[in-house]
């Protein structure tokens, strides 16, 4: 009996100890080495500038990461502003090594989208507009950010 009360004890022991852990180890992280590391990696990805004032990571209830007061500026494609942006990556994928988004949250973004290919006719005169031109040139505009 008393085994099992010492396995039960240890047990709980490092359940809390691994809860206190994620609680406080995003504190342990240096927020200026995060911000720089992560405006390296979206600038070499979608080939524009960002910028942005606090980033947060959490672990707990899910592993998350929060910008706040971000401003996007890629080039001849897109320029906006988001007042916080949430990324939740796949647990699964994130056990493996690989980062890819479940859940993006943006809160009040404000996105300027630059449409710079002109649809063209049979007659080099642009032709009728369609929700899947519009479709298309969002996607099209939008594929540095996926």
């Amino acid at each position: 009996m008393t085994s099992r009360k010492t396995i039960s004890c240890l047990l709980l022991g490092c359940v809390a100890a691994i809860t206190l852990l994620l609680l406080v180890l995003p504190q342990l992280i240096d927020s200026d080495t995060l911000k720089v590391k992560l405006q390296s990696t979206i600038e070499q990805q979608t080939g524009g500038k960002v910028e942005f004032r606090q980033a947060e990571l959490a672990f707990l209830p899910r592993p998350s990461i929060t910008l706040h007061q971000v401003a996007l500026d890629i080039p001849d494609k897109v320029q906006g502003t988001v007042v916080a942006i949430q990324a939740y990556p796949e647990l699964l994928d994130l056990l493996t090594g690989q980062v890819r988004l479940a859940k993006l949250i943006l809160e009040s973004p404000e996105v300027v989208l630059n449409v710079t290919d002109t649809p063209t006719g049979k007659a080099g005169a642009p032709s009728d507009f369609t929700f899947t031109t519009l479709q298309n040139s969002l996607a099209k505009g939008l594929e540095p950010l996926v």
